[in-house]
């Protein structure tokens, strides 16, 4: 019960940390004037982060098309990171729209994708050298 529970409070930690970090970049984003991002409502932010959080299942859906097998793996394992970086926009834009607590102009949209997709590389990166390492 004591493993079941730490567990929990580590997890809960991580997200809290990843919703705060990318809630902290949102508004040092709506900082600079010509990306056009305006808030309206603090827990927009938080939301928006949450939301952004939530594409970990459909990721992690999309990410078992690598378990196909083909000849060309380096082909089917950049089509799929194609796959998820278009449907991660698409995810994006729509919660831009449902969201109407915070503003992203087109610019302030892109940036915002492109800082999530570099941070989730990286993050899989170190993940991949951990495992490595574990070995």
């Amino acid at each position: 019960m004591r493993e079941i529970f730490s567990f929990a409070s580590v997890a809960f930690i991580i997200i809290c940390f990843y919703i705060v970090s990318v809630s902290f970049f949102i508004y040092l984003l709506s900082l600079i004037s010509f990306l056009g991002i305006r808030i309206l409502e603090w827990k927009s932010i938080v939301f928006f982060s949450l939301g952004t959080f939530f594409w970990m299942i459909p990721y992690e859906v999309i990410s078992l098309l690598h378990s196909i097998r083909v000849r060309n793996k380096a082909i089917l394992n950049l089509l799929v990171a194609l796959l998820n970086v278009i449907l991660f926009s698409y995810f994006i834009i729509w919660l831009d729209t449902k969201i109407k607590g915070i503003l992203f102009s087109s610019q302030g949209l892109v940036v915002y994708i492109i800082f999530i997709i570099i941070f989730l590389i990286g993050i899989q990166k170190k993940g991949e050298q951990l495992e490595k390492n574990d070995k």
